[in-house]
């Protein structure tokens, strides 16, 4: 706009991207909706549990990262809307982030709507930690379908790979070593009849497995990782054990939900999207039909740079692009209000609505509160008594005291030694409410 009437607006190409753009808006109406291939989960009751910005990068940001790369189409959606939705997206792969805190109902829809149809479950690091903030590991066999319990104290992280040849194993590097550090605590699986992947470097627990559970149309397979450490090559693995199609190998950012489809490209060079058989594209920026070579979409990207395609066979692309504006722009009656939206009342729920981007603080001693990662709200503060308050201040001055001698030397010795698995130094305080 340009109120002065200076001719800030008058460019021709402003105007043509904006009717670009309000093209593929009316694209967007004439296309029916799709499923993703991939569904993550995040739990928000678990993220209310966190108090170290370091924990929900690895376990969260990362993890949203490497999915958006891998190629496939996905979803992400909160924990809850797998409860409370009337339907819910039929997905071939399911991520759990951090499903920590899985409740009776939320067990219930995870038997009933996930374990059938050969869908795959992955769960990253642990599962079903609480319920409704009491400790509740003992039940995570009924969900996961694999019993998990925590390492000995003290055991450091870092799998050696040991099944080199399964399709999961090959998303990793040729050292045959996946993560490390200090994760505490760490969990590891009981393997029953699963297909174990790989172990901890340092106890041989199993924290790498993978079960099938073969019963017709309820045959489903669950996958854990102790390690929280997901790679694009991995949640592109995991998709194409499922049955996912994978649109691109070269860990762009991308977004398909057919038939729409963008890449945003890291880097400069040749790119390649794979169509599944018999489609074809059709590119919305140019506004042209795109050559697709044996169900290949070959073109040469600078780096930054952003495509968007139609997607799909060549009668129902040329269907959306002939489709009449006005027609789809009119509404003779309002649509009713689908149950599929309504989920819950906000106000009622237990743990306050935040960004994710946002901790909550605890009022823990300033000395440890710095190394919890998780801190279930279910917990009944308690006073501390005047002993308990002399011996945190005895312990305080004995640090100033050390660091005015030898403790420097030692507290350097010791970043020198951690310093290669920094990012992964971290811990974890489970607090049960008595």
């Amino acid at each position: 706009m340009a109120l002065g009437g200076r001719g800030g607006g008058k460019p021709q190409a402003a105007w043509d991207r904006a009717g670009r753009a309000r093209q593929a808006l009316i694209s967007r109406m004439a296309a029916s909706d799709n499923d993703p291939d991939v569904a993550v989960f995040i739990d928000e009751r678990a993220l209310a549990y966190l108090v170290n910005q370091k924990a929900f990068a690895l376990l969260v940001q990362n993890v949203r990262e490497s999915v958006l790369r891998s190629g496939l189409s996905a979803g992400f959606y909160l924990l809850s809307d797998l409860q409370h939705r009337e339907r819910f997206p039929e997905a071939k792969l399911y991520i759990f982030l951090n499903a920590w805190d899985i409740r009776p109902e939320l067990r219930g829809a995870i038997k009933n709507r996930l374990q059938r149809d050969n869908k795959t479950l992955f769960w990253l690091y642990s599962a079903g930690l609480f319920d409704s903030g009491r400790e509740s590991l003992e039940r995570a066999r009924e969900v996961t379908g694999i019993a998990l319990k925590p390492q000995p104290f003290s055991s450091k992280t870092g799998t050696t790979i040991l099944n080199r040849r399964h399709p999961l194993s090959e998303s990793f590097q040729e050292t045959g070593l996946l993560g490390g550090g200090s994760l505490e605590p760490s969990y590891f699986a009981i393997p029953e009849d699963a297909t174990v992947l790989g172990e901890y470097s340092q106890t041989g627990l199993p924290s790498f497995v993978v079960r099938e559970f073969p019963a017709g149309d309820k045959s489903w397979r669950s996958v854990f990782l102790g390690e929280p450490i997901v790679t694009p090559a991995l949640v592109r693995a995991l998709g194409q054990m499922a049955g996912a199609h994978v649109w691109n190998y070269q860990e762009d950012v991308v977004h398909v939900r057919a038939p729409f489809l963008t890449i945003h490209c890291k880097g400069a060079g040749q790119r390649t999207i794979t169509l599944p058989n018999k489609w074809v594209a059709y590119n919305l920026m140019s506004e042209q039909w795109v050559t697709a070579e044996t169900n290949s979409l070959r073109f040469t990207a600078i780096d930054g740079s952003t495509h968007t395609f139609l997607v799909g066979t060549h009668e129902e692309i040329e269907g959306i692009l002939q489709s009449d504006p006005s027609s789809l722009l009119e509404i003779d009656t309002l649509p009713t209000r689908s149950e599929d939206t309504i989920r819950f009342d906000a106000s009622q729920f237990d743990v306050p609505i935040m960004r994710l981007d946002e901790w909550m603080e605890g009022s823990d001693d300033e000395d440890y509160s710095d190394d919890f990662l998780f801190k279930p709200r279910l917990i009944e503060e308690v006073d501390p008594t005047p002993e308990e308050t002399q011996e945190v201040g005895r312990r305080r001055r004995k640090r100033r005291n050390d660091r005015g001698r030898g403790g420097a030397e030692e507290g350097a010795a010791t970043h020198r030694e951690h310093a290669v698995f920094e990012d992964l130094s971290m811990n974890v305080m489970f607090r049960k409410r008595e």
